[in-house]
This record gives structure tokens, sequence and C-alpha cells, in this order.
């Protein structure tokens, strides 16, 4: 995780020194207060540019937990909207997503 002075929260996944995976999180993002937007960028030096995902913090009664519910133009899924994932669910997406990236790559 990156956190620092002028930095955004983020990840950054190296295989052999190599940037294979980037990804950052800007909260307060799409003019609202508990939104979170994130960005994502494959391989390359240069850091996520643009959000490839935006939604807001909220209350799930079906789940009885807070989740992301969130709009996903190309992190999972091409286009899907209002997602409601937990932390459980977002991170082990998030996981599976590198380790498919990794393996395709550098296996």
């Amino acid at each position: 995780t990156i956190i620092g002075q002028g930095a955004k929260p983020g990840l950054r996944v190296l295989v052999r020194g190599n940037l294979v995976y980037s990804l950052d999180f800007q909260s307060g993002a799409m003019g609202n207060d508990s939104g979170l937007a994130i960005s994502v960028a494959e391989g390359g030096t240069q850091p996520p540019s643009g959000f490839n995902a935006w939604g807001n913090f909220e209350w799930s009664r079906e789940k009885e937990q807070a989740v992301f519910k969130m709009h996903d133009l190309s992190i999972f899924t091409m286009g899907s909207s209002h997602e409601e994932l937990t932390a459980q669910e977002f991170t082990e997406l998030l996981w599976n997503k590198i380790v498919d990236i990794v393996e395709e790559k550098y296996s």
C-alpha cells in the first residue's frame, strides 16, 4: 500500500521488479463525501488515470453490513452497475483479478 504526503491510497503489484498492476483510491469522489473512485492500470510505469469505477458506501439490509455500491466500468466486469460488495467480496474479487493478471503474464 502506498500512503504518503500528496499520494492517494493505493496498491502496486510488482513481479520480478516489473509493475504489473496499479490501483488508486480517491475518497470524496464524484461530488459525494461518502463516495469513492477507483483508477486502475495494468503494466507500465505510469500511474492510473481516469476512473474505472466509483460508488458509495451504504448499509445493506440483505447482507446486514456495509457495502460498496459500485458502478464498475472495467475493474471486474464491463459496465456492471450498482453491484453491492462487502469489503471481503471486494477484496476477494480484486485478489482474483490480480492473480489472473500475474498468471497470464508470468506463468
